[in-house]
């Protein structure tokens, strides 16, 4: 891991990468709502599942992760 320069200086890096993978697999693969005391965590992926894969379908991909 390259931490020479920080370009967040308050963020903590981790090295552990199942830590991060898991962290990651979680957010993706839970629904806003499922969670019984974090309604808003997750994404709502599935609902674009079967959508094809063109542009506005990546810039709706796009906009649920940063959401």
């Amino acid at each position: 891991m390259y931490t020479d320069i920080p370009i967040i200086p308050y963020v903590k890096f981790s090295e552990d990468a199942e830590c991060i993978k898991n962290s990651i697999d979680m957010c993706l693969l839970y629904s806003p709502g499922s969670r019984l005391n974090h309604p808003r965590f997750g994404c709502d992926l599935e609902s674009i599942l079967f959508d094809p894969i063109d542009y506005i379908t990546a810039r709706r991909i796009l906009a649920e992760l940063l959401a």
